[in-house]
């Protein structure tokens, strides 16, 4: 079975599962029952990467998103959102998979 990372609006809406450690800082009560991804130094350059490309055109997003989703591309993890942000990501880096 793939694994499917859940965004903070998934976790606030009552689903546990995989997640980064930025969506339960965002969100602490989900912690008890989700797998916890940590980020590694890949994942901050492709934030810095990813935050780049978004700036050049003008559409800048908040970092923890930013951060979870390259840490969703890095693993080739589909990524399970509402969060309207994600889909600006997906535009500058088409290996962002997402999941409605």
């Amino acid at each position: 079975m793939e694994t499917i990372i859940l965004d903070t609006n998934r976790l606030i809406d009552g689903e546990r599962g995989t997640v980064t450690m930025f969506s339960l800082i965002e969100y602490p009560p989900a912690l008890p029952e989700c797998e916890i991804l940590f980020p590694v130094d890949d994942d901050f350059r492709l934030a810095l990467h990813l935050s780049v490309k978004l700036r050049t055109i003008g559409t800048p997003i908040p970092a923890v998103d930013i951060l979870i989703a390259s840490m969703a591309i890095n693993r080739n993890y589909p990524l399970k959102t509402t969060d309207k942000d994600f889909f600006a990501i997906q535009r500058v880096d088409q290996r962002l998979r997402l999941l409605i």
